[in-house]
């Protein structure tokens, strides 16, 4: 996936499990003991950390709206910004490929290792690891560079060699060798992130990427203000691929160095090590090689479905650019909601499960899971009733006016899939804490297969006017069998909430979301055309349609005795109180 709103993303896995806080750093004066004696923790528990990690997403996602309005504003949706977006979204997928899956999934235990055990608090094996991963992000980066038409080649749909599409194709390889050294930032970001993380300091890196999209929006802007709209069948110029590729590489670059003061003012001393042997690396990458096992998997399945929508560009219909915009607007809720308290909530995992508690790991997994599901249900139904004043508001401008429905239509059917994407994500969360990656290869394995097939029936028989549709319909059905699957088998090794629970959980609030959903739809149809000024208009019927829907959604749930509406609205009423009064319990013991 694009990593158009600054942060690098997997297809499978949209944001990173984050290191720990329970190990207590050298520098943690602000730790204080939790009830139930849990060991020491920041002050605020999960649901501070949470909500620190929250509002950064929420304004780095705002800023990013506004850059993926500017980008399609300058660029459009069709081939001209396929020449762009599929280039741009090749750095991330072998950033992934490389070494971003096993920085997700393997470094927070071995880090909340290292930092419970090590006497220098890891600051020594931090130094290794960074110095191993710098030294393979620098190289994967180079032979990237160097491949870049073959790259391409993998990435899109054979039309783009034909006659009257090459020199969209040859935009593309100049694009690729401007935006590959992002690999190599990409890296950086995760990896110092990381190591903040572990201190504690899960703002930073929620908040970086807003640079990134200031950068963006300033390059794009530009670009429009001295070459104007790009026209969807013209091709770029040499130096506007320069510029645009240059640009982008360079918002990436600072959204990683921005982190380096950070981590040097937590004590961490930023040394090159060369003494890597026998230092429990090994055992990283023994742990990796079924990340990348399932990361392999993935990213195979993502070319794939990538390809496919490429197809419906180079016929001059709905392609890559849409698809990728569509999933990057359902990955909002995500990130901001699922990511940061799975993010805080990893490390509490892994530290339970590394004392044998997997009564606590099942426990806190469980109510996670219900809160989620009482915000992200309704948020889906909403969201699928309001998609196309939603995409009008973020793509109707510029050269990319009059297009944005197809974003809309693709939108929608995405919104099954982010549900069973959360169930799933947050189930991974709990191998993860257990040091299983194994058992999430195997699991993934059934989604990118489903998606495989899907893709490849869609390429056969779907129009081409439909390829996007048929493929996000696709996404939501793999990820509805992958969640089942998944629950499945962690409940096995944890007895915690089976299938059917869960399908109990999701039916209870998805009546309240559905009657909630309705009312939203019929403000969008009554408030069509207020003769506003389109982008004017778009807002109100947004505004009008989410507050009835989500008022009446949170009402419909307390006449219902929906008890995980309840559960959510109460954390975060405590947590304000908290706030308001500077003291109080943690929130440690309920999430």
């Amino acid at each position: 996936m694009s990593a158009i709103y600054g942060q690098p993303m997997s297809h499978s896995e949209p944001g990173a499990g984050r290191p720990n806080g329970n190990g207590r750093p050298a520098d943690a004066a602000a730790d204080v003991p939790l009830a139930d004696g849990e060991g020491p923790v920041r002050q605020g528990g999960l649901l501070g950390s949470s909500m620190i990690m929250a509002a950064g997403t929420i304004v780095s996602r705002l800023t990013g709206f506004l850059r993926a309005a500017v980008i399609a504003a300058a660029i459009g949706l069709g081939i001209s910004a396929d020449a762009f977006n599929l280039p741009n979204t090749v750095p991330n997928m072998i950033y992934i490929l490389v070494v971003g899956g096993v920085l997700n999934a393997v470094l927070v235990p071995a880090l909340v290792k290292s930092i419970k055990q090590d006497a220098d608090g890891g600051e020594a094996y931090a130094q290794r690891l960074f110095s191993v991963v710098v030294v393979v992000l620098g190289v994967a980066t180079i032979i990237a560079v160097a491949a870049a038409p073959w790259i391409m080649r993998a990435i899109a749909d054979s039309g783009y060699l034909e006659p009257e599409n090459r020199a969209f194709f040859d935009n593309m390889v100049l694009f690729a060798r401007f935006c590959l050294p992002q690999i190599f930032f990409y890296g950086v970001y995760v990896l110092i992130g990381q190591m903040l993380n572990a201190h504690s300091r899960f703002g930073p890196m929620m908040w970086a990427p807003i640079v990134n999209n200031i950068v963006a929006i300033a390059v794009f802007g530009g670009f429009i203000a001295v070459a104007g709209t790009k026209a969807d069948n013209e091709p770029f110029t040499t130096t506007e691929v320069a510029v645009l590729g240059l640009g982008s590489t360079l918002g990436v670059a600072l959204q990683a160095l921005i982190l380096l003061p950070v981590l040097i003012r937590t004590g961490f001393t930023l040394r090159f090590r060369t003494d890597w042997r026998g230092h429990g690396l090994a055992s990283v990458g023994r742990l990796g090689l079924w990340t990348l096992a399932l990361v392999i998997a993935n990213q195979v399945a993502y070319v794939i479905v990538i390809r496919t929508a490429s197809a419906g560009s180079a016929a001059g219909e709905a392609g890559a650019t849409v698809y990728i915009n569509a999933m990057l607007i359902m990955m909002v809720p995500h990130a901001i909601i699922t990511v940061s308290l799975a993010t805080a909530l990893l490390p509490k995992l892994a530290d339970h499960a590394s004392d044998g508690d997997l009564r606590l790991v099942a426990d806190r997994l469980g109510s996670a899971m219900r809160v989620c599901m009482a915000v992200m249900v309704p948020i889906a139904a909403l969201l699928a009733t309001m998609a196309v004043p939603l995409a009008a508001l973020i793509f109707g401008y510029g050269a990319a006016s009059g297009e944005s429905r197809a974003v809309a239509v693709t939108f929608a059917a995405l919104m099954p899939g982010l549900v069973a994407f959360t169930v799933h994500y947050l189930t991974l969360r709990g191998f993860y804490a257990l040091q299983d990656t194994r058992t999430p290869f195997l699991v993934q394995v059934w989604i990118a297969a489903a998606m495989i097939v899907n893709a490849v029936l869609v390429a056969q028989f779907a129009p081409t006017s439909q390829i996007t549709v048929w493929l996000a319909a696709g996404f939501s059905a793999s990820y509805v069998l992958g969640s089942v699957v998944s629950v499945s088998v962690l409940r096995s090794r944890l007895e915690g909430p089976s299938p059917a629970a869960l399908l109990r959980q999701i039916g209870h609030v998805l009546i309240p979301a559905l009657l909630a959903a309705s009312a939203s739809f019929g403000v969008v149809r009554w408030l069509d055309d207020l003769g506003l000024p389109d982008w004017l208009d778009n807002l109100v019927v947004l505004a009008a349609a989410g507050t009835i829907g989500l008022t009446l959604y949170v009402v419909a749930s307390y006449i219902l005795r929906v008890a995980a509406v309840r559960e959510a609205i109460g954390l975060i009423r405590s947590r304000i109180g908290r706030r308001r009064s500077g003291n109080g319990p943690t929130m440690e013991g309920r999430t």
